[in-house]
């Protein structure tokens, strides 16, 4: 589960920004809207996050940071992606986009805290640490610098870092993470943190998404999930009784192997002559897309996994946007403690605060007179019972809006 997150120098980020999803005091819904998770440094944990803030403000570039530091965890260590997923810095100012980029993430895994960051340019890591938490003080379970005086990466190792880590350091070039090498090298205690708590979440957005494609091969492959499917799309008052995917053909490349299976996909849609079936060209974009959520949607509470997704409420009634937010914020639904991180300009959502979201989960953006992003909670405001957030927040009190200015031509 994710703790906390902290980027700095990251396109309009130039400051260290933290999403955090450890509760504040507040006892409001505390049991709905919080995870026990059983470590006593970090008894509960908030389920979801929605975050605000005007047209480029900087709201989604929170999600790519966190999607770019993923990547690079996930693929640095792989020749045929290396370097397609590079950091770019704040821009625009004079010191900024010659300094490095930061990324840190603080996680449980195994009831255990970790704390894992590195800072880099293009062509280099200049600092990756991995720390774990038995007690109030961590244990680094190794750490490495960039030394520039002898232009080499100087290594800490714990004693309690088991495997040939010295042949992990020797095969780790200065442009790759020691974890990504580690793990692909089959690390005993590195492999599985790298596989549970980075490959395995997801953020859903238009700068890398699976194709329809790959989610129809995993609906068509799993009979369970094209059930909950169907329920979800059904209670979402559509008129569709069954969804049918058949395979259309398999691109193979030149050694004969599959590249990717095409499918067919068909709604069938109850009516009074019978059931009738409709190919998904002619079905609206909201069926569309809400499909295409569902896929990400219920393999986080499946797996219990992390999932963010951009701008959620796009092409989605806010009811369905509330009802996805329910089936996180569920004990019943979310047994596992699934996360949902999201962005949002979905303002009736915040109308019901006190039944719906806690203020810790309230997150805004906006950007200051440098053009840099800030990224704060409506928890740092004084609010009053009974208060109706959603026109407060229309109003300008917490900030996060667009400042619209006259835009009449002059005569």
């Amino acid at each position: 589960m994710l703790i906390e997150f902290r980027v700095k120098n990251y396109c309009c980020l130039r400051d260290e920004q933290v999403l955090s999803l450890v509760p504040s005091s507040d006892t409001s819904l505390l049991e709905s809207n919080t995870y026990e998770t059983g470590v006593p440094s970090v008894p509960r944990l908030l389920r979801t996050a929605a975050i605000y803030g005007p047209n480029a403000g900087g709201k989604s570039t929170v999600l790519r940071a966190f999607q770019t530091m993923l990547s690079m965890v996930i693929f640095s260590a792989d020749l045929e992606t290396k370097g397609k997923f590079l950091p770019v810095p704040f821009l625009l100012d004079d010191a900024s986009h010659d300094e490095p980029t930061a990324f840190e993430i603080s996680f449980l895994h195994n009831n255990k805290r970790y704390q894992y960051g590195f800072s880099c340019q293009s062509k280099q890591i200049f600092e990756e640490y991995l720390l774990e938490y038995n007690s109030s003080r961590p244990k680094t379970i190794f750490q490495r610098l960039y030394d520039s005086t002898l232009d080499k990466d100087v290594y800490t190792f714990s004693r309690a870092l088991r495997g040939p880590k010295n042949v992990w350091r020797d095969a780790t070039q200065k442009n790759v993470l020691f974890l990504s090498r580690a793990a692909q090298l089959n690390s005993e205690q590195l492999s599985p943190i790298w596989e549970k708590n980075f490959a395995s979440a997801f953020v859903f957005n238009r700068h890398l998404r699976p194709s329809l494609h790959v989610f129809l091969q995993h609906i068509y492959e799993n009979k369970s999930i094209k059930q909950h499917i169907c329920q979800l799309i059904k209670a979402a008052d559509i008129n569709i009784k069954d969804i049918d995917i058949q395979e259309k053909h398999q691109e193979h490349n030149n050694d004969g192997n599959i590249i990717e299976k095409k499918y067919r996909l068909s709604f069938i849609h109850a009516t009074e002559y019978g059931d009738i079936s409709l190919p998904a060209g002619i079905e609206s974009e909201g069926t569309m897309r809400l499909l295409y959520y569902l896929i990400p949607l219920l393999d986080a509470l499946n797996l219990g996994c992390v999932l963010a997704i951009d701008e959620l409420d796009a092409s989605l009634h806010p009811l369905l946007v509330r009802r996805v937010v329910e089936m996180f914020q569920s004990p019943k639904t979310n047994p596992k403690g699934a996360q949902l991180i999201f962005t949002t300009h979905d303002t009736s959502l915040l109308q019901d605060m006190e039944t719906l979201f806690r203020r810790d989960q309230v997150w805004f953006v906006e950007k200051n007179e440098d053009q840099a992003s800030e990224l704060y909670s409506l928890a740092e405001f004084k609010t009053q019972k009974g208060e109706d957030f959603s026109l407060a927040y229309l109003r300008g009190l917490y900030g996060g809006i667009p400042l619209l200015r006259s835009w009449e031509a002059e005569q």
